[in-house]
This record gives structure tokens, sequence and C-alpha cells, in this order.
């Protein structure tokens, strides 16, 4: 039981008493000058009801004792008993007052202080959002920055990866030049042509992924559905890399699916995202084989994938291989990689509905999957031409 409870009780109890206990003594002993404890006791309660009521009892009880135990004769104003009573009156009704005031007190300020904590911890709450918006805003802040020197870096590599082939090729060419007016130099002509060209295709490269970045960033590039046999597409870039992968002593095995599927999709497109990923893998592997081989998975989506053993990609780079101006080291052949080839397959496979897959390990060689949905699957035929796969050794 709480103190409020257990002081109201005791106000009505101890009232209750000191009534019966007026009620049972002569005039003479005035017990109404203890009702102010019962009041006192109901203010401690905190109880503004219960305050007036037994004040307005212990009033009645007052005056109704004093009456009940005087002569029948008429009460006159200066008898000492009436006096006593009207003091006993009047001093209860100034307590009760100054308790209600005290009361109206302390509730006010018991409603400030709930007012001023509840305003804490809006404040609180405030603060700790404020807090969390500062730190997220921070995050974003050095995303931002971290962004911004990603989009500055590609930028300065670009003009320089630009310079860096015309330079060169400006350089082989006045080399070349010098020497075919030496006829003792003619024997390294051969070596600074085969440089020139190196240089020569590295721009090709480069200019061609920046124009194919700006297309794709641009929206020009539309989507042109066309049906046509897998295995078509898939000689035609094995016959057009063949030669590449000879120069290398590198085999290019071609395993065309059984049966094969006629696609509906954009062509051009799927041959250029095959195209990138042949190049790459012939740029990046030393020894061993390419393959080429496409179907259909058991779900019905289309495959198609270029696996080599070459060099491999490490597995902190496997997660960005595919973002623009990934930075790349130079093939092979030492043509630089650029770092647009894998984010244009990879534009270019989302804007056919498909995606690149990716699995490698260094030094262990790496299979790119070109995903297509089954919905651009559109027939099927099986025939002695699609039976066998070609190597590069039967070119």
């Amino acid at each position: 039981m709480t103190a409020r409870r257990l002081a109201a009780l005791a106000s009505i109890l101890l009232a209750a008493i000191e009534i019966v206990s007026d009620w049972n003594t002569g005039i003479e002993l005035n017990v109404s000058i203890l009702y102010g404890i019962p009041v006192v006791l109901a203010g401690a309660a905190r109880s503004r009801r219960l305050l007036w009521g037994v004040t307005a009892v212990l009033v009645t009880a007052t005056l109704t004792a004093y009456a009940t135990q005087v002569p029948e004769a008429a009460f006159p104003s200066a008898e000492p008993y009436l006096v006593d009573r009207i003091m006993s009156v009047s001093a209860l009704l100034l307590t009760a007052l100054l308790l209600h005031a005290l009361m109206a007190t302390v509730d006010a300020l018991h409603a400030e202080q709930q007012s001023l904590q509840r305003q804490n911890r809006e404040l609180d709450l405030a603060y700790r959002e404020l807090s969390r918006y500062q730190n997220e805003i921070t995050c974003q802040n050095r995303e931002l920055e971290r962004r911004r020197q990603e989009a500055e870096a590609p930028s300065g590599s670009t003009s320089h990866d630009l310079y860096s082939p015309i330079n060169a090729i400006s350089l082989m060419a006045e080399v070349i030049r010098r020497t075919a007016e030496n006829p003792a130099l003619a024997s390294q002509i051969p070596g600074l042509a085969s440089r020139l060209k190196t240089n020569a295709l590295s721009l090709a490269d480069l200019v061609a992924d920046v124009v194919d970045i700006s297309a794709l960033d641009s929206g020009r590039t539309s989507l042109h559905e066309t049906e046509f046999w897998l295995d078509a597409l898939l000689r035609e870039q094995w016959s057009r890399f063949l030669p590449l992968a000879l120069a290398k002593n590198l085999r290019l095995e071609l395993e065309p699916p059984d049966p094969v599927p006629c696609l509906r999709t954009d062509r051009t497109k799927l041959a250029r995202i095959l195209g990138n990923l042949l190049a790459n893998a012939i740029k990046y592997t030393d020894t061993g084989a390419i393959t080429l081989c496409g179907g259909v998975a058991p779900d019905g989506a289309l495959f198609i994938c270029v696996e080599d053993t070459g060099a491999g990609i490490a597995p902190e780079d496997l997660k960005r291989i595919f973002d623009e101006f990934a930075p790349s080291c130079a093939g092979t052949d030492g043509r630089q990689g650029w770092g647009l080839g894998l984010a244009i397959c990879k534009r270019l496979a989302e804007i056919i509905g498909g995606a690149i897959d990716v699995e490698s390990r260094p030094r262990s060689g790496s299979a790119f999957t070109v995903k297509l949905p089954a919905d651009v699957v559109v027939d099927y035929a099986a025939g002695p031409d699609h039976a066998s796969p070609l190597t590069a050794a039967e070119g």
C-alpha cells in the first residue's frame, strides 16, 4: 500500500474517532481543536476531494456537536464554548485552504517536472536522431568523396592511356622511317612494325570501348531482336578468333550445344559480348586452351561459357572486374587492359535481359558465363552438323 493511501485511510479513521469522541464528551472538552490533524493527513494524501470532504464533515460535526450539547435556550454570540467552536471551524477552513494551495503548487511543479522530463526525452531522441543523421551524412560524404576520386581517376587514366599509344605510335613510326633509310638496320623493321601494330591495336581498342560506353551512357543503344541458331553464332566467333589463338599456340575449342537452340534476341550485342570475352581469354592465356561452349540449363535458361587456362583473377578483384575503368594488367601480347571491355559486356547483357557470372582462381584460369532467360529460346534442332566439337587444330 502506498504512502498516500495510508495517509487517506489514517485521515478518515482519525476523523471518525475524533467525531465520536466529541459527541461522547461534554462541551467543556473541546475535542474539535484536534480536527486539524485529519485535515493535514488528507492533505498528505494529495487528494483534494478527500481534503474538502473531511473538512466538510468535521465542520459539520463541530457545529452539530455544540448544538446538541448546549441548553435549549438561545445561542448567545459571546458564549465561550460557541467562540471556541467558531475558532475551530475557522482553523479547519484556513488549514484546508492552505493545504489546497500547497497541493495545487505541488501539482503544478510536478506537472512542470514531467513536462521537462518529457522534453528532455524528446531532446534526447532528437539528439540521437541528429547524431544518426550526422553519421549517415558523414558516411555519405566519404562515399561521395570515394566516388569522386574514382570518377576523377578514370578521366586521368583514360587521358594517359590515350596519349601513351599515340606517342608510342608516333615514336615507332619515326624509328621505322629512320631505320628504313639505313639498310644496315633493315632487320629491325619487323620487330618495330610489330610493336607499332600492338600500340595501334591498343589505341583502337580504347577508342572503340570509350565510344561504346558513351553510347550506353547516353541511352542511344536500342534492342534489335532477330531469330538465329546458337551454333551458327558460336562457330562464327570461333572462326573469327581462331587466328589469334593459333598465333599464340593456343587451342581454341568449340563445343556446340546438342540439341541446338534457336534464339530470339539481339544477335549483334550477344556477338559483341562473346567477342570481348574471347579476346580477353586469349590475351591473358599463355598456354593451354580456350573453350567456347553453350547450351540450355535444366530450368530452360540459356548459357554460353568462355573458359580459359590463363592467369586467373584474384578473389579480391572478382567483385570489381565488371566496373568501368577497373585496373587490369597488360596481357601476354603486351596490350594493356583498359577496364572497359567487361563493363561493356555486363551492360550489353543487361540490355538483352541477361547477366554474366565469373568463376576464377589465380593461375587456374577463368570461366565467364553469359546467362539468358528461357524465353529467348524459340526452337530446337539436332543433326550431324551439331555433333562434334571443333578445336584450333582443325583450322
